[in-house]
């Protein structure tokens, strides 16, 4: 596997300190979202060629900030000054929650409705939300849902965000595991006050690198995340990890094709089970709740006798903002681990 060789080939390497400014890592991040985002959407048109990206380069290492992990950067961003209250559309990824109460910036939690258009794609709608126009509000939302696990368009949003100013920061962690990646992704909006959070650790497997990005378009809001981030936040192996894996885009591809074959695996058979409710997913993991048909009344019970019983963890998801006691999220694996998954699930409930 080309992340365990670069590691291996980069062991000498912890004996200096590794590139304070990130460079090498920033230009491949750079480039690899022109490739793989710009390509898919085809706004550079039929005749892309890497040589295009050479003369009209979309996105450059300026725009990008890398940090230890994607949760390092949530940190530094709602410590800017650049807004002063957070509006989160919930449920989402905890740690915003708490970093924009560190910060000072609240935040409001306004929970997310939604649209299902006749193309079955999931749209933002905003009754009911009481979204303010003041332009010193960010919203913050997580893109598929954590963890609900939908893909959203956010162009609704986007649009609302750019009407009134506001800075809109999309967590786009378990995005690469979409197959609508391209077109539900950021990435997409030319909007100066879109900020995007990404995780290299969790589609390459490696969360114990710690490694993540930021994007924005607006280079100043990247020079005052970096101005604030603790030097080499990210180790020499790390950087050469990403830089290899980064290169494989083949690998992208591959790994959505196994989770969408995955995933229906796993739906169909969550299905059958009458004591659990499933939500539809699109990414990563499944989320689930207890129904009355239950014999457990939370999904700590259960995460406890999973544990004990069959020696796995799932995860309770009653902590996220939004969610109840009954509520725990799935993790999708190999097939042969899915199997375990749904005969112990099986056997339990």
């Amino acid at each position: 596997m080309a992340l365990k060789k670069a590691i291996i080939d980069s062991i000498d390497s912890i004996g200096a300190y590794p590139d304070i400014d990130y460079v090498d890592l920033r230009d491949k991040i750079a480039r690899s979202i022109n490739r793989q985002y710009m390509r898919s959407c085809d706004i550079l048109g039929s005749g892309f060629d890497d040589s295009i990206l050479d003369n009209h380069r979309l996105l450059s290492r300026d725009n990008i900030c890398v940090g230890n992990g994607a949760s390092e950067l949530i940190s530094l961003i709602f410590r800017l000054d650049i807004f002063n209250k957070v509006r989160v559309l919930s449920p989402l990824y905890s740690e915003h929650i708490r970093s924009s109460r560190i910060g000072g910036k609240g935040p409001i939690i306004s929970p997310m409705k939604d649209i299902y258009g006749s193309d079955d794609r999931v749209y933002l709608s905003f009754e009911d939300m009481d979204l303010s126009r003041d332009p010193r509000e960010a919203i913050v939302v997580c893109n598929p849902g954590a963890p609900d696990a939908r893909l959203r368009n956010l162009d609704f949003l986007v649009d609302h965000c750019r009407t009134y100013g506001k800075y809109l920061i999309i967590d786009e962690s378990f995005m690469d595991f979409c197959e609508g990646y391209s077109y539900n992704s950021g990435f997409k909006y030319d909007y100066d006050k879109i900020i995007i959070i990404k995780s290299l650790t969790k589609i390459y497997g490696m969360p114990g690198l710690r490694l993540g990005y930021m994007m924005a378009r607006n280079e100043s809001i990247v020079e005052k995340v970096r101005s604030i981030q603790e030097p080499w936040s990210v180790n020499s192996l790390a950087q050469a990890g990403a830089m290899a894996v980064l290169e494989d885009l083949d690998f992208l591809e591959k790994t959505r094709k196994s989770y969408k074959k995955e995933r229906e695996y796993l739906m169909d058979e969550l299905s059958r089970m009458s004591a659990i409710d499933i939500h539809k997913s699109d990414t990563a993991y499944i989320l689930c709740s207890l129904n009355d048909r239950s014999k457990y009344d939370t999904a700590h019970d259960l995460k406890m006798d999973m544990v004990r019983e069959k020696s796995i963890l799932i995860r309770d998801a009653s902590s996220f903002e939004g969610l109840t006691p009954r509520h725990f999220r799935l993790a999708i694996k190999s097939h042969d681990l899915n199997e375990v998954l749904v005969d112990s699930l099986r056997q339990i409930l």
